[in-house]
């Protein structure tokens, strides 16, 4: 803004020198120096307002993008941590249903070979 303020400054002794030089052409052209001065000291304090006005309106709308994003995150992370729960119930059950898998499975075969032991007993009967 400094650079802005030394480049506004340069043009405006600048203009200055042209007005000077005016002056001298022509006897009609009579203008107050502190005029000019207070003329670009307004336009200087009216630049200045416009751009306070436009970086509060930034501000705002950068604000509001950020609340809106916390809000979309903390949405997110409440799904993520629901969806770990959900993910560990669900590990749980697959455990608990894979334990009751391999008792079946085990029983299954202690009849398997109940069964075999019986139908050898049969079988030893029919030959005697």
């Amino acid at each position: 803004m400094s650079e802005e303020l030394l480049l506004d400054s340069n043009e405006h002794d600048a203009g200055q020198a042209e007005v000077a030089s005016a002056d001298l052409e022509s006897a009609e052209a009579v203008q107050d120096p502190d005029a000019d001065a207070f003329v670009y000291l307004e336009a200087r304090i009216l630049k200045a307002v416009s751009l306070v006005k436009s970086l509060r309106a930034e501000k705002e709308a950068l604000e509001a993008e950020r609340d809106a994003l916390l809000a979309e995150k903390e949405a997110s992370s409440k799904e993520l941590a629901d969806t770990m729960a959900a993910w560990e119930e669900a590990q749980t059950s697959n455990q608990k249903l894979a334990d009751q898998l391999q008792a079946l499975q085990s029983e299954r075969q202690k009849v398997r070979n109940r069964l075999e032991g019986l139908l050898g007993q049969i079988d030893q009967l029919g030959n005697d």
